[in-house]
């Protein structure tokens, strides 16, 4: 019994012994530099922790704030992310002349009524020809079409014939396939 109260108070007046000791320029204290310091920072790693997460969040907060809340979008109209956005969102509708409905249904007079009913249909954009050419029947080399579509069932290439008539391989393809369609 009496070797355990010696032994507790041995261990109670026994300091810690850094081991390459250093001081945190921020909190000031003494710690070892080996475990509680990065390499090259003159801060301990819960001070540079700290001031990193500090600076992050004011950081994410400005940028909250300057590009109108967050980048997420949610699918259900009227459902925001942050107040940021919200308050982003409404002011561009307000400025376009949309009004908040006391249903919580943008409107707008000639657009969308009260009740969430479009007034004018939106129309769909259907495009004809998907592709860029739209060869000019005026031009010289699109007149002797015939003259090509010869060459290349003789057996010559994309690139032998556009050199022939001075223009690229690509446009000879276009010629072909075109003349090819119309038939």
């Amino acid at each position: 019994m009496y070797g355990k109260e010696i032994k507790k108070k041995i261990e109670t007046n026994i300091k810690p012994v850094i081991l390459n000791p250093r001081v945190c320029t921020r909190c000031n204290e003494t710690k070892n530099s080996m475990t509680d310091f990065y390499v090259n920072r003159h801060q301990c790693i819960t001070c540079v922790r700290e001031y990193e997460n500090k600076t992050r969040r004011t950081k994410d907060e400005e940028r909250m704030i300057n590009n109108g809340g967050s980048e997420r979008v949610k699918q259900t109209p009227g459902d925001y992310t942050d107040q940021y956005q919200e308050g982003q969102t409404t002011e561009f509708l307000t400025l376009l002349g949309w009004v908040l409905n006391e249903n919580g249904v943008w409107s707008k007079e000639g657009f969308k009524d009260k009740n969430k009913n479009w007034l004018k249909p939106i129309k769909k954009y259907i495009s004809k020809n998907h592709t860029n050419y739209h060869g000019s029947e005026r031009s010289p080399v699109y007149q002797k079409r015939d003259e090509l579509i010869k060459l290349k069932e003789k057996g010559m290439t994309y690139i032998v014939i556009g050199d022939i008539y001075g223009i690229s391989p690509a446009k000879v393809m276009r010629i072909i396939k075109d003349k090819y369609d119309k038939k």
